[in-house]
């Protein structure tokens, strides 16, 4: 999907390996912070090339390393994240956009490559204090493999009951307590007084990702291979 455009470059920071922006980059608190929506997720489910370039981007060999070794930048007044919570980041979405593909097989040619390094990296961090690697790990070689129907009925169901209001002091859950927004058909309020107290958040992103063509969001992972930092919330990003 497309995060912000003003993200978007060619500059050298951004591309080459040794910047933190290959990894790391704004879009990529925006995009990884959207896919908790299932709506969101089927819509870049309809999308293969960005699930595919992200693949591509997993399968490098110098993925691991590179990704690890590479100088992280803070977050405004947030230090910077460890790798292994920008790792379990990375595999956590490709694993919920895997979530929203109808056959495997016509994923990617190359995803069962994908089992070994999962394998292996499921042992490296079995004792990591980042329980997501392994979990991910794991639940994604099931994925490739062709997991139970039921099973990912259970998972695409959890994901609808984990919606929330846009307001954060809201409590009210689940997909069928809540109205979606009608001009983005993404963020979801439990009613119509909580999405006019919302709103002056929500403008600043409210259908400007998602419509842009398969090539500006096929950069937007090129560029990104990022995480939702400190469970900080988008709205603190936008303000």
């Amino acid at each position: 999907m497309a995060a912000q455009a003003q993200q978007v470059s060619d500059e050298t920071t951004l591309n080459g390996k040794t910047s933190p922006h290959y990894y790391l980059s704004n879009p990529a608190l925006l995009l990884n912070f959207l896919t908790t929506s299932p709506d969101v997720c089927k819509r870049i489910a309809a999308h293969p090339t960005l699930t595919n370039t992200l693949i591509e981007k997993i399968l490098a060999p110098d993925f691991h390393d590179g990704m690890r070794d590479v100088v992280r930048p803070a977050l405004g007044s947030f230090p910077p994240a460890g790798f292994a919570e920008d790792f379990g980041s990375i595999l956590q979405f490709l694993s919920t956009l895997l979530l929203y593909q109808a056959e495997m097989e016509s994923v990617h040619p190359r995803l069962k490559e994908l089992i070994p390094k999962l394998k292996e990296w499921n042992k490296q961090y079995k004792n990591s204090h980042v329980k997501t690697i392994r979990n991910v790990c794991e639940r994604m070689i099931g994925q490739i493999n062709g997991m139970d129907p039921e099973m990912i009925t259970m998972m695409r169901k959890f994901q609808e009951d984990a919606l929330s209001c846009g307001v954060a002091s809201c409590r009210v859950r689940g997909a069928a307590s809540l109205t979606v927004c009608g001009t983005c058909k993404i963020q979801r309020y439990c009613g119509r007084d909580h999405q006019k107290a919302d709103w002056k958040y929500h403008k600043h992103i409210c259908n400007k990702g998602l419509v842009d063509p398969t090539q500006y969001l096929k950069q937007q992972i090129i560029l990104w291979v990022g995480y939702l930092a400190l469970g900080m919330e988008l709205r603190e990003c936008l303000r």
